[in-house]
């Protein structure tokens, strides 16, 4: 018997089903999320808060708008992923348009790093004002150098802060100590645009407008969207509603770059969803910050030309085809995990450090425990990127295994479920064993069940097109409001394989003949199998038709199916 070790559980509802509200149906997948009431879901401009619920932003705004007006040097200090691309395109369409001295920069990450540095300081040449976008919090070196060459210093963020904070000019940041911002889970993209909404509406109050035109907050939405999707922030309604209103103008009237991307991907404007954002522009913008420079995405997405976009583009799709062979093969390089382990360390000196927070990522969603993967730098230090489960705070611990043993973890940040860290090689067991001991305690304290779940078993009536229509009217899915999935027994029909272990199968339920895709499960399907399958429900759009496709997550195959 072929099948998978890994362990599902049955989500319960958190909240009694509102019936009167919803469909049976669409209300027991409310309620094992915690909804009940439409007014939850609602996603519209009204529900992003005002920005004067950030305690610090206007100080910013008041900072930045006096550089502005007096022509002062601003530099941009962004990131190397998604979320710090498009904070730092915001940043810097914005203040061009509104006639600001401005030029920013991004780390690399085999040069110089994470985050803002003494180095990447001297690198930005003559400047009077830095604003740091997605990074910064922890930068204590670096904002002391920079106040020591008389350089100002903004830091926006959304990163955890450690126990001494940088002596910037202005923090803003929704998890900073004395914050009062109501929603801590928004990603850096969306800290960036409150800044400069405050900063507009800190000019307007100068008559910085009145011979000037007015930048649109609302055509900044659509990278907020794919910022936060691609940062996999939770989907409190707040980030729900960035998420809608940016697909709506990506759908309706996407920037030149993001239209490029669209086109290489062969996503058509009108159609885009969350999971476009996640699986196919994020990863093609990524694949710039893994292998080479992200100052390549940031260049596509500030591009006006057509043609050039394309060509930007074009190379950002080659980028993610080596991106993927260089994982492939990462992974392929692992030995056997140990199964009784509750924290995983997985380590390889070749490793591209590109690709070790998505090697930590596939590990996690193998194994469904905290993982961290481990690769050496060209200064022979350890850098690492870590992934984690629900429940289980992988910046936390990490915080306590550097109090409990100074000087073996050199460098780390990040929060809840993903960190980043450097380590001093010499250490490297004894942080196997630190994490192991930790991660297992978490997990043992809490009863933690892993993230893989399911919501229950559907009937015949529910397997149609029109039931696949109305899930996809609740999305956008994400962290903390997780796309339902369902448990089914199906023979397959017949199976058609393709390259990177793509599958399209034909699946029988009953009387019923359903289209089905699969990922990865190449080794673990045949043709005549009888089939449990853990899938979700999609509505596949080809040539100008609309189908009802399930995509299988995972199977148990055998006689007990």
């Amino acid at each position: 018997m072929r099948k998978h070790m890994r362990q599902y559980y049955q989500l319960k509802p958190l909240v009694e089903p509102n019936f009167q509200q919803w469909g049976e149906v669409i209300a027991r997948i409310l309620a094992n999320r915690g909804l009940s009431l439409c007014s939850e879901l609602s996603a519209e401009l009204r529900d992003i808060l005002p920005l004067h619920h950030f305690k610090h932003i206007r100080p910013a705004a008041e900072l930045i708008a006096n550089a502005v007006m007096q022509q002062k040097r601003i530099c941009i200090s962004g990131d190397y992923d998604v979320d710090g691309a498009t904070s730092c395109v915001i940043m810097v369409d914005f203040l061009r348009k509104i006639g600001a001295n401005v030029t920013f920069i991004v780390p690399n990450r085999r040069i110089h790093g994470y985050g803002i540095s003494s180095m990447l300081i001297d690198e930005m040449g003559e400047v009077d004002l830095i604003i740091t976008v997605d990074n910064g919090i922890n930068a204590v070196e670096a904002c002391a150098y920079a106040k020591q060459r008389g350089v100002q210093i903004v830091i926006t963020d959304h990163h955890l802060p450690g126990v001494k904070l940088p002596d910037a000019d202005v923090i803003v940041n929704p998890s900073y100590p004395d914050e009062v911002f109501p929603d801590r889970s928004i990603a850096g993209v969306a800290v960036a645009w409150y800044v400069m909404a405050a900063l507009r509406s800190e000019l307007e109050q100068r008559n910085y407008f009145l011979q000037k035109a007015k930048p649109n907050m609302a055509e900044y939405l659509d990278l907020v969207a794919l910022g936060t999707v691609a940062d996999c922030v939770a989907l409190s309604q707040l980030n729900r509603a960035f998420v809608v209103q940016g697909l709506r103008r990506m759908n309706t009237k996407p920037r030149v770059g993001i239209q490029a991307l669209l086109n290489v991907a062969k996503k058509e404007v009108g159609y885009v969803n969350a999971q476009d954002l996640g699986f196919a522009l994020g990863p093609r913008l990524n694949a710039a910050g893994r292998l080479t420079d992200m100052r390549a995405g940031i260049f596509l997405l500030l591009e006006q030309d057509e043609q050039k976009a394309f060509t930007l583009a074009q190379n950002l799709d080659e980028l993610n085809r080596s991106r993927r062979d260089i994982e492939r093969q990462a992974l392929n390089s692992i030995e056997e995990l140990d199964a009784s382990a509750k924290g995983i360390v997985v380590y390889d000196p070749t490793w591209h450090e590109g690709v070790i927070g998505l090697i930590a990522s596939r590990v996690k969603e193998r194994m469904q425990l905290p993982v961290i993967a481990l690769t050496q730098d060209d200064q022979g230090f350890l850098k690492g990127s870590a992934r984690s489960i629900c429940g289980v705070h992988i910046r936390d611990i990490l915080a306590t295994m550097d109090q409990q043993l100074p000087g073996m973890i050199l460098k780390f940040g990040g929060h809840a479920m993903a960190a980043g860290l450097s380590l001093n090689p010499d250490c490297l067991h004894e942080f196997k064993r630190m994490f192991a001991h930790h991660t297992a305690l978490s997990i043992e304290n809490q009863g933690l069940q892993g993230d893989l779940y399911y919501d229950f078993e559907l009937t015949e009536n529910s397997l149609t097109l029109d039931f696949a229509k109305q899930l996809s009217e609740l999305t956008p899915w994400g962290m903390e409001m997780k796309e339902p999935v369902f448990k089914g027994v199906f023979k397959v029909a017949s199976v058609s394989r393709y390259e990177s272990g793509f599958l399209k199968m034909n699946l029988q339920f009953n009387r019923l003949s359903l289209a089905a895709v699969a990922f990865g499960l190449e080794e673990l399907i045949t043709e005549g199998d009888v089939l449990e399958c853990y899938y979700s429900i999609h509505v596949n759009r080809f040539r100008g038709q609309e189908s009802l496709q399930l995509l299988v997550r995972d199977v148990m195959v055998g006689e007990c199916a």
